[in-house]
């Protein structure tokens, strides 16, 4: 009896139910679609990283110029025909160095 028994389990299991199928369709689908749309994020999100960098480089520089232009006393160069002064020992004058000829 034992025998029959698996056999009709057996049976069972051959058997594909109609509901079973449809889910595995329709899993597979939202499945498909999931992939399809983490694939396009990506690429829109590649797409749009190289298309808007030299756009963004161009509005870097834009405002560097404007704000270069606004402010030129935060340059860090002096201005054309200003003396520039310092401060160190004594000058070459009253300590002559030793020539290359001693």
């Amino acid at each position: 009896m034992a025998e029959g028994g698996e056999a009709a389990a057996g049976a069972d299991e051959g058997e594909e139910k109609k509901g079973r199928s449809c889910t595995e369709v329709t899993l597979d689908f939202f499945a498909c679609m999931g992939r399809g749309a983490v694939a396009t994020g990506s690429a829109v999100k590649w797409t749009t990283r190289y298309a808007c960098y030299p756009l963004k480089e161009g509005v870097v520089k834009c405002y560097d110029r404007t704000a270069d232009h606004m402010t030129p006393y935060l340059k860090k160069e002096t201005a054309m025909m200003v003396p520039e002064f310092s401060v160190g020992l004594a000058s070459d004058s009253q300590f002559p160095r030793a020539s290359a000829d001693r």
